[in-house]
């Protein structure tokens, strides 16, 4: 496996001897491969640090404009931290063997059991990522630093049950983490469960949009101002609000859960949902702008629910004008 960079190199280099065009063609298309993994994987998880990290525990009233400065500046950080690894693992497919087990001894147990398994509690998932990450990262240390040149892996000579740097053994006390401590934790409540179980979204949805006129003066205008882009079976409802003034972000959303029981904060304080049906992605959502005082509302319903969504769209934009405007009062 070592040898297949190199060996596809040559592949095309001595196929393709007499036309230095097509060998051309294949180092583009070489590099632009390259170029769209790094950058994949350098901005996905530069979103995973900023949304996740800092603006869900460090600072949930993040803007827009400060999340994607938190995201440039990860992005550098990832980058610099893959060309420093690039001098300690020998070859990309040592790479990408060391980062599929590392992965998969972190995540396997507590993103398939979240999926899945009702029982799951954001404790038990923690543990379940802590613990796989530090035992998978100390078994590839171990290996690689006791693994002597052109020889058999170090704990492969120990138990072949330790093959592929032990990967079996940190993903099985990861699944230990995760399920003994989510069954020692109090079971998640059902609005953190909705985003991920229908019938749970249909046990909270039970608040229905109130009637509204097509013929409202109000809702045509409102009309106006949104931006809808069909994609597939859904479309994207966007609505992009700008107070008069700097909004406190906890108290509009602490307004908005309490003017009505549909507002509800499953994933956190940096997106507020109004739910009223089962399908969590059609419902309205409402999150902090790219400046202190931009809002936006979005919505992604069916394409034979986009009716009914427009004016829970206008109903949440109703509620939230009067919490905002309560807010600054």
């Amino acid at each position: 496996m070592a040898l297949a960079e190199p060996a596809l190199l040559a592949f095309v280099s001595e196929r393709f001897a007499s036309a230095p065009l097509l060998i051309a063609l294949s180092a583009i298309g070489l590099a632009a491969a390259s170029m769209s993994c790094a950058d994949t994987f350098a901005t996905s998880g530069a979103s995973c640090i900023s949304r996740d990290i800092y603006q869900r525990y460090i600072k949930p009233d993040a803007t827009m404009k400060e999340m994607l400065v938190v995201n440039r500046i990860s992005v550098l950080i990832i980058v610099l931290a893959a060309t420093a690894g690039s001098f300690v693992i020998p070859n990309i497919i040592d790479a990408i063997h060391i980062a599929t087990f590392i992965a998969s001894a972190s995540y396997f147990f507590p993103l398939m059991g979240g999926l899945y398994w009702k029982r799951a509690t954001k404790e038990g998932a923690f543990a379940g990522m802590v613990l796989g990450f530090v035992v998978q990262v100390a078994l590839v240390i171990l290996d690689l630093v006791n693994t002597p040149p052109m020889a058999s892996s170090y704990l492969e000579t120990i138990h072949p049950a330790l093959m592929s740097h032990g990967v079996i053994v940190g993903m099985g006390l990861s699944a230990i983490a995760f399920f003994g401590v989510s069954l020692m934790t109090k079971p998640s409540s059902r609005v953190n469960l909705a985003p991920f179980f229908e019938e749970e979204a249909e046990e909270l949805a039970r608040y229905e949009t109130r009637e509204i006129s097509e013929t409202d003066p109000s809702y045509s205008a409102f009309l106006k101002n949104i931006d809808e882009n069909v994609a597939g079976e859904r479309t994207h409802l966007q609505l992009n609000l700008r107070a008069s003034g700097a909004l406190s972000w906890h108290e509009l959303v602490e307004k908005l859960k309490s003017s009505s029981p549909a507002w509800v904060t499953p994933t956190g304080l940096d997106s507020v949902y109004r739910l009223t049906h089962g399908d969590m992605l059609a419902c309205v959502a409402v999150t902090r702008g790219s400046g202190e005082q931009d809002i936006w509302l979005k919505a992604e319903p069916k394409l034979e629910t986009v009716g009914r969504q427009r004016k829970e769209l206008f109903t949440a934009y109703e509620e939230l004008k009067k919490s905002a405007w309560s807010e600054r009062s």
